[in-house]
């Protein structure tokens, strides 16, 4: 009898952890629609919402997303998110800060064998209005570049230095 309750308790937990890993896959994802400072989102709900918007980051980039939310009636964030499909399975990067109407994430310094690729900002919350959003893509340069802005820096000062003292000279 004992084993019959540890198979059907294992069952159980194993049902239940399937359950909470596909509970974000049945998120209605949408395409974030292209901006020349990035992405924008809009979306009206008439009920409780888990969104995926998707966008692509080409190159190593800081991301910073933010959005807010209008309502007649309670109308709240619940979860703010940068994810990635991974596996099949979608995985959170970063988490974000979530309020009442309105919600801000930031995502900057990541790895960029990790910033490559196609993303998705997770918008959950409860009741019913409307939100809109933006995500914006900067590229972050790298570090051959600073070394060359500093390498001609420093030409410059040195030309300016030799100048100076060939007129003092003179």
């Amino acid at each position: 009898m004992t084993l019959g309750y540890k198979k059907l308790f294992a069952s159980l937990v194993l049902a239940g952890v399937a359950g909470l890993s596909s509970m974000s896959a049945n998120a209605a994802t949408f395409a974030a629609t292209a901006t020349p400072e990035g992405y924008s989102i809009n979306y009206t709900t008439s009920s409780n919402f888990d969104d995926l918007w998707s966008f692509n980051v080409v190159a190593p980039a800081s991301i910073v997303a933010s959005i807010s939310g209008t309502s007649t009636s309670a109308f709240s964030f619940t979860k703010f998110d940068l994810v990635k499909l991974i596996g099949g399975v979608y995985t959170t990067v970063v988490t974000g800060d979530v309020g009442n109407l309105t919600a801000k994430i930031t995502f900057g310094g990541l790895e960029a064998d990790d910033l490559g690729g196609d993303y998705f900002i997770r918008v959950a919350g409860l009741g019913k209005g409307s939100y809109s959003g933006t995500i914006s893509v900067s590229a972050v340069p790298e570090a051959e570049t600073y070394v060359m802005m500093l390498a001609g820096v420093g030409l410059m000062g040195f030309v300016a230095r030799r100048r100076k003292s060939a007129y003092a000279a003179a």
